[in-house]
């Protein structure tokens, strides 16, 4: 499912009109044709329909507001979606450039994927979150030594996801953006 998600993400950029849409249809077409289940076509057109949909929450939205955190877990439904959504938002961030995943924005994607997971599971998320933002000279805000209710999480490797059984080799322009994470074997 993410290996197609992956292949089929931006499929739909230069036809006119929504290209996560268009290529949402597109991606479904090319999975109806490989034959795949009714639910992984179902997964698929939720990921690149929604593609942009964590990365834009992340960054466009208030993470300390319980009802922006419940309202994307609405949203994405489920566990292995959430998984999905964020494998497929961090290899195609990291292919844009490799900073352009910087610190900050890794922080606030984990953060995202961790509250969700925790509404997903039906825990109550945290009263209060830490602020992460500092109002600088000239009105600039500049994000500070990230800190979270959640332990430090370096990369998606600390997520412990099965990366490496998602992405085919096909896919290597995002691929080759992944980390490799030397000291857990399952994920090579």
């Amino acid at each position: 499912v993410l290996r197609l998600a992956v292949f089929c993400h931006d499929i739909g950029k230069g036809s006119g009109g929504d290209h996560c849409e268009i290529g949402s249809d597109l991606a479904d077409k090319i999975a109806s044709r490989l034959l795949f289940s009714e639910k992984d076509r179902s997964d698929i057109r939720f990921l690149v329909a929604n593609h942009l949909l964590l990365s834009h929450t992340a960054q466009r939205h208030d993470l300390t507001a319980p009802e922006v955190v419940t309202e994307f877990a609405e949203r994405i439904d489920n566990k292995p979606r959430l998984d999905l959504l964020y494998l497929l938002t961090h290899v195609d961030t990291k292919a844009i450039s490799e900073d352009f995943l910087n610190e900050w924005k890794n922080h606030l994607l984990v953060h995202l994927y961790l509250s969700t997971q925790q509404v997903l599971e039906g825990k109550t998320l945290p009263d209060e979150f830490p602020s992460v933002f500092v109002i600088c000279s000239g009105q600039r805000i500049l994000p500070t030594k990230i800190r979270s209710p959640y332990a430090p999480i370096d990369s998606v490797h600390d997520l412990n996801l099965p990366i490496r059984q998602y992405i085919p080799p096909i896919c290597s322009c995002h691929v080759s953006n992944l980390p490799e994470k030397k000291t857990n074997a399952s994920l090579s």
